[in-house]
């Protein structure tokens, strides 16, 4: 065989081999390996709102004081011709107490202390304590500034009973013409408080009428008359 000859062979060789390369590399599917960097999760980051105005509007250009720590509720005290301000400071609910509170008493009286009503007796009691004489108190069967769980819940059924710094039992009533507003000076504005009113139903001297807001997490003595007067007058 001459040279011309083998080299032709040759070459027809070599294209019929590169031709079936390719044939079988595009019979196959082309994978490639890339590098997968897996992203942190994103922590989402939940923002708390912190009413700064614990005001609730309820309509008809009334509200519901809804309370908050550091708040200084003033009430106004006639007793016996007497005048001064009990002030009332709010602290945090605690696990065991449902009202806690600093208080004082400006001249003549002159006094503070601070107070703690047990949960039992902010839901269960029905007697009330308004004397203080100073220093620590922790109520565990009466409660005190606020109508208690109890007394709130019979509201719909227009009477209830309770029982005022030792005295009888007394049957208080809520009429369908009471008062239903109650004005009284927060941080510096005049708001109505949305409110009610229940009375013994008695006459002269021994009239009993005590005025709360219309909420039962917040149900607030702003008002009393009770032979001497106790009236809210300022939250600052």
């Amino acid at each position: 065989m001459n040279k011309g000859l083998l080299m032709a062979l040759v070459l027809l060789l070599s294209c019929c081999l590169s031709s079936q390369a390719q044939k079988t590399t595009k019979g196959k599917k082309r994978t490639t390996t890339r590098k997968v960097t897996k992203k942190k999760p994103q922590q989402r980051i939940q923002e708390i709102s912190i009413e700064s105005n614990p005001l609730m509007d309820v309509g008809e250009g009334k509200n519901l004081y809804m309370g908050q720590t550091g708040d200084k509720l003033v009430y106004e005290v006639n007793a016996g011709g007497d005048v001064y301000d009990f002030i009332v400071t709010l602290q945090p609910e605690t696990d065991k107490f449902r009202y806690v509170f600093d208080w004082e008493m400006t001249a003549p009286v002159n006094r503070k202390g601070h107070v703690n009503v047990t949960k039992e007796a902010a839901y269960d009691s029905k007697k009330y304590n308004n004397f203080f004489s100073g220093g620590n108190l922790t109520l565990t069967d009466a409660c005190t500034v606020w109508l208690t769980g109890q007394n709130f819940a019979e509201m719909p059924n227009k009477q209830t009973t309770l029982q005022l710094d030792g005295g009888a039992v007394e049957t208080f009533y809520r009429k369908d013409e009471a008062e239903t507003e109650y004005t009284v000076l927060y941080k510096g504005n005049e708001v109505k408080l949305d409110i009610f009113k229940i009375d013994n139903d008695k006459a002269d001297a021994d009239h009993r009428q005590i005025w709360v807001q219309g909420i039962s997490s917040n149900a607030l003595i702003v008002k009393m008359d009770l032979g001497w007067t106790i009236r809210l007058k300022e939250i600052r």
